[in-house]
């Protein structure tokens, strides 16, 4: 039985702002994706969009995937064939993807003000008593975790986010008598990021340079 891993690739995509660069990250993935870059308006989410699918490709050739077709499962949760899960997700200029054997969701957020009425409608009230200190902060964790988890099951804003409650002290979600865990991750000061799974062992956190081949 192959053992249980986890793993987050990070990047920053600002690198993407050299034409170069970016063209021949472009001419290297998928024409699905090479379409959706072209569809969208903003360079940054160009930038971000490329940026995400490079780290996908990274990840699994580093597991030995060169060739793969993405699946979806019934809640339209993207999937590869061979036994290996991943997860998608990009704030600001930085572009993550968490890759496991076994199901997993991310999240990354940038810090910015906390948005209180956005807590008072999603969050229990524990969770909006937290805000108490660093606002924040610990409302950019509150909603990292929250939006790994349903990341995790595939439903999306479908499970409603003040339905399940975040214990950032344990890092751990429980939801219909399951247990859930957390890996945070601080990044750089400016971003947080959550992985969520059902699965305790630790989160390799893998920082790419996107400029480099």
């Amino acid at each position: 039985m192959d053992k249980d891993f986890k793993k987050l690739y990070i990047a920053n995509v600002s690198v993407f702002e050299d034409e170069s660069l970016f063209n021949e990250a472009l001419s290297n993935v998928s024409i699905l994706r090479r379409q959706k870059i072209k569809d969208l308006r903003f360079g940054r989410d160009k930038r971000l969009s490329l940026g995400v699918e490079c780290l996908l490709k990274l990840a699994l050739a580093n597991e030995g995937i060169t060739e793969y077709e993405c699946k979806y499962d019934s809640n339209g949760k993207p999937y590869i064939q061979q036994n290996m899960c991943f997860s998608l997700s990009h704030s600001g200029e930085m572009a993550i993807c968490a890759i496991s054997n076994k199901p997993i969701g991310c999240d990354v957020e940038i810090i910015k003000p906390a948005k209180l009425n956005l807590a008072k409608k999603y969050f229990t009230k524990t969770e909006n008593e937290l805000l108490e200190n660093d606002a924040d902060t610990m409302f950019c964790r509150i909603w990292a975790a929250k939006e790994s988890f349903i990341k995790f099951t595939g439903l999306g804003l479908r499970q409603h986010l003040k339905s399940f409650e975040v214990d950032l002290s344990k890092g751990k979600i429980l939801y219909s008598d399951r247990v859930y865990h957390l890996n945070e991750f601080n990044l750089y000061d400016k971003y947080r990021c959550c992985v969520c799974s059902l699965s305790d062992v630790p989160t390799e956190l893998i920082e790419v340079d996107l400029s480099k081949k």
